[in-house]
Formats: C-alpha cells, sequence, structure tokens
C-alpha cells in the first residue's frame, strides 16, 4: 500500500520514499524525566506508536530513536530559569540522577500500559555530553554557530534557504533575521532603537509601499534599557 505524509514545507501531500532501500530511520523527542508524564505529554507517544505501526504493517524495517532528557532543560523556552532536574532534585531532597532513573522507569511503565512501542534506540542527554559538545565545537570551527552571554546559538543567516515558509506571523528579534523573515511574513513586531530618539525611527528595507504602521507604543530609557526605544507592529499591504 503507498503511504502518503504531508510535507509542512511543501503544505502538499507526497508519496513516502525512505532514503535507503527498505529501512525508515525516524526520530522523535522524548520526556524531560523530572516528574511524571500526563495524559497530554503520552498524546505525543501515541501519535509516534501510530506512525511506527503503520510503517511496520507496510513492510518498512525501523530504526527509530526517542532521547530521554536527564539534564539542561531549563524552566522556560528562552533558555532562562533553572534546570528542571536540578529543581525536581532539591524538592524531593534526592540526586539529580535519582530523580532521572526514578521518573524514566516510570515513563516506560506507563507506555507499555498504553501498548506503545519502544523504539530501537534510546538515547539518555548524559550518556552523550562529549558529542554535543564536539557537534558544537564544529559548528563554531566551521562558522555555523556563535556565542552571546547566554550561550551557543546556530547562524542562521548561514544557509541561503534556512526559510521558506508561508506562515502568516513572524516575531521579529535581529536585523539578520528580520531581512530573512520579512519576504515570508504578513505582519511583523519590530523593536526600534535610538539613542537620541528624534521622530520616527523606520528600518530603511521596510517600504511604505509595502507595509504599514498599525500599532505603536514608546517606551522610556531605564536601567534596563538604556536607550529609548519603540515596539511597532507593521502589516503587509495587499
Amino acid at each position: 500500500m503507498a503511504i502518503q505524509l504531508y510535507n509542512t514545507l511543501t503544505k502538499t501531500k507526497e508519496d513516502f520514499k525512505p532514503i535507503e532501500g527498505n529501512t525508515v530511520r525516524m526520530y522523535s523527542c522524548g520526556p524531560t524525566v523530572y516528574s511524571y508524564a500526563h495524559i497530554g505529554n503520552f498524546r505525543t507517544y501515541v501519535f509516534m506508536d501510530t506512525l511506527r505501526r503503520v510503517l511496520e504493517y507496510n513492510g518498512y524495517e525501523l530504526k527509530h530513536v526517542m532521547n530521554i532528557t536527564d539534564v539542561g532543560h531549563l524552566e522556560s523556552d528562552a533558555d532562562e530559569g533553572e534546570d528542571k532536574m536540578e529543581k525536581a532534585a532539591r524538592k524531593e531532597n534526592k540526586d539529580p540522577y535519582e530523580i532521572a532513573n526514578f521518573y524514566t522507569h516510570k515513563f516506560f511503565i506507563d507506555m507499555a500500559r498504553l501498548n506503545i512501542e519502544k523504539p530501537e534506540i534510546i538515547a539518555k542527554a548524559t550518556d552523550h555530553i562529549q558529542e554535543m559538545l564536539e557537534f558544537v565545537q564544529g559548528l563554531i570551527k566551521n562558522g555555523y554557530a556563535y556565542e552571546t552571554s547566554k550561550g551557543i546559538y546556530f547562524d542562521i543567516s548561514k544557509l541561503d534557504k534556512y526559510i521558506n515558509s508561508d506562515e502568516e506571523n513572524f516575531v521579529i528579534g535581529g536585523a539578520t533575521i528580520y531581512k530573512l523573515l520579512m519576504p515570508y511574513a504578513d505582519k511583523m513586531y519590530v523593536t526600534h532603537i535610538n539613542e537620541e530618539f528624534e521622530g520616527d525611527v523606520y528600518f530603511p528595507e521596510i517600504s511604505e509601499k509595502d507595509w504599514k504602521m498599525t500599532e505603536r507604543e514608546k517606551g522610556l530609557r531605564d536601567e534596563k534599557n538604556p536607550f529609548d526605544y519603540e515596539y511597532v507592529t507593521y502589516e503587509r499591504i495587499k
């Protein structure tokens, strides 16, 4: 039976063809094992299991990898806050490894109760830290990453085709990013900063012929913001 999957990049259904013969390699994100997985978490793994079974039913051989995040998951998606493992360890008065081992064990028990197939490869973050370091060092060495006070980030400006989407809204942060996103955005949220702040401040690439300012809020300098600034919303003229 032919399998078709929806490609979010092309926005179309496409025939599924493995890269290598009859073997399907797939990756799915696993749990952060600082507490019990709840029913919303397991919705992800039920979907993963459904996809696995469809592929197996159609005769494919699977090489499925799922990670276990047992270190390094901060509370905030903005890479801020405390490590969830350390916070749970302090709360329960246990070692972080005890926390990770306990909840990893409980996770697989609950997976079995839901009749979810176990992936062929389970990769714990703590078992692959050296590989992560080497990978990041390679990105920096080859000019594909840069370091900030908060960490090391991938430099998307080095990939010509990184942005290829027709999403309606993008949150813009930084000149490099907004220039890449402009051709594909219908709405942009931009922070203008100006030391003197006299009159209107525009990015030159935002043409009044193509964009209109719909909202504008001025802020004042303080201890956290040494410059005057404003938040501006632009919408594409259609």
